[in-house]
């Protein structure tokens, strides 16, 4: 008779499992234990749920479920249980959520002050959202350093009534004064921070400058900027933009982050949930807008705000802003972002610059290749295309002579063939025959691969013959197009 069909067998595969080490026969014993199906077995998988894995361990954990009150006992001290891995207890958490009893409660806010491993944390955390706020409250005022409990409080008291999320403010207060962990002080800074009225963003920041100054300061001020992105309070809006004034670049990173969450451009961030929402965002676009062009010293922070502004010029305070930093930002990386920001808003006059900067021999040469590599995009021909085709001629007949004149042409007969358009055709096939400048003719060949369908027959015959040229370059450009310039 099978272990798992003899009577007592329950009690022979426990005993089994006192004394077994090897893991798959651990293993194999829990599957025995899942096939028997009563409660006696059920409860005897728990000390093997730390060996099972995949759909074992899901139904294990749910058989532990489905035995009542012992089973979720069991589920309690699995979830507390540090000793196990991390997709063990995070599957034993998942079991708890399903229940809604006292018992699974405290069992959740028990394991929330074990001190679990950031995976584990992340569980707990979103399990513990829908269990009663005050319920949290009161196992937080128990175990105040027990950071899951207050990122809980935090998404909860979110969509609380007032009253609640007032009572939960005021607890967070009262711990941010008193627990001195870090950890914990950035998850209040960060819950005061998203649900805080301007009474509460003031103390907040008030505590913030009254802190030692120091990395960990600069950390704490950091979350909270990022946090007030998610606060849909006037005031926030305000703190935010002096957030982003804030000494440290990495503080105003966040906070340009914050900004743009806020009040993004597309009327869905919590700023446009109230009848003032144009206004937040015209304040939102200014704060951002002075990033771009006030005094930031960060490359980085006036290009993350010139990207931001992508979305917003067309509003003219951010389209006057990008114009400014593509005309006067010392750094190539940032007006090239602030003229890529342009297009994607399809701003006034922004073909008419594109290739004013393209043509522009004063402007640094990655600038001007942007702004080519920016034409298809755009895609106006009507302006754009008949200055193209003469600036890449020019470019070409200077190609030998200068080597920003030969990229330039480079980019630019790639830039004609994605656009399209009368006279393409003919100036990438005429480029074609630049044997002496094998990347001017591998570019002329891309070109006419990028125009598909519209790649006349004629080209089609001379990449073929290109194919097998001697320059490397230019045959594998050929190879490349030919089958897009055939519509293959």
């Amino acid at each position: 008779m099978q272990l798992g069909k003899r009577p007592g067998a329950v009690a022979a595969v426990r005993a089994r499992l006192t004394t077994e080490a090897d893991p798959a026969d651990r293993r194999r014993l829990g599957r025995i234990l899942l096939a028997m199906r009563t409660p006696e077995a059920a409860l005897a998988l728990e000390p093997v749920i730390g060996d099972l894995a995949g759909d074992d361990l899901v139904a294990a954990t749910r058989r532990l479920r489905e035995t009542g009150d012992d089973g979720t006992a069991a589920l309690a001290r699995l979830a507390a249980d540090t000793r196990l891995g991390d997709d063990t207890r995070i599957a034993v958490i998942r079991q708890l959520v399903e229940l809604s009893s006292p018992a699974s409660t405290l069992a959740l806010l028990d394991a929330a002050v074990a001190a679990p491993a950031p995976a584990v944390a992340d569980a707990l955390a979103r399990a513990l959202t829908g269990r009663p706020l005050p319920r949290l409250l009161e196992a937080a005022a128990t175990a105040p350093t027990a950071p899951v409990l207050w990122r809980a409080i935090t998404t909860a008291a979110a969509r609380a009534a007032a009253d609640e999320r007032a009572r939960a403010i005021a607890a967070m207060i009262v711990a941010l004064d008193a627990v001195g962990d870090f950890i914990v002080e950035g998850t209040l800074a960060r819950g005061l921070a998203t649900l805080g009225d301007g009474d509460t963003l003031t103390r907040l920041d008030a505590w913030l400058a009254a802190r030692p100054p120091g990395a960990r300061t600069i950390a704490l001020r950091t979350v909270a900027a990022r946090a007030l992105g998610d606060n849909p309070s006037a005031p926030a809006l305000e703190h935010l933009a002096r957030a982003a004034r804030d000494a440290d670049a990495g503080v105003r990173l966040a906070a340009l982050a914050g900004l743009d969450r806020l009040a993004p451009a597309d009327g869905a961030g919590p700023a446009w949930t109230s009848a003032d929402g144009a206004a937040r965002r015209a304040a939102a676009d200014r704060a951002i807008g002075e990033l771009l062009t006030g005094d930031e010293a960060w490359p980085e922070i006036r290009r993350g705000a010139a990207s931001a502004l992508g979305a917003r010029c067309d509003a003219p305070d951010p389209a006057a802003r990008l114009a400014q930093a593509v005309d006067r930002d010392p750094d190539v990386t940032v007006a090239g972002a602030a003229l890529a920001s342009l297009v994607q808003c399809r701003a006034d006059g922004v073909a008419r610059r594109l290739i004013d900067v393209a043509a522009d021999g004063e402007r640094a040469l990655p600038l001007r290749v942007r702004a080519l590599e920016l034409v298809p995009a755009l895609g106006d021909r009507a302006v754009v295309l008949p200055s193209l085709l003469d600036l890449v001629r020019g470019w070409r007949r200077s190609a030998f002579e200068a080597r920003a004149a030969r990229e330039l042409a480079r980019r630019g007969l790639i830039a004609l063939g994605r656009l399209g358009g009368d006279g393409v055709a003919d100036e990438l096939i005429a480029a074609l025959g630049d044997g002496a400048a094998p990347e001017i003719a591998a570019a002329a060949a891309i070109g006419l691969g990028a125009m598909g369908p519209a790649c006349p027959a004629t080209a089609a015959a001379l990449l073929a013959d290109l194919s097998t040229s001697g320059s490397p370059e230019v045959a594998a450009a050929a190879r490349s197009a030919l089958p897009r310039c055939r519509g293959q």
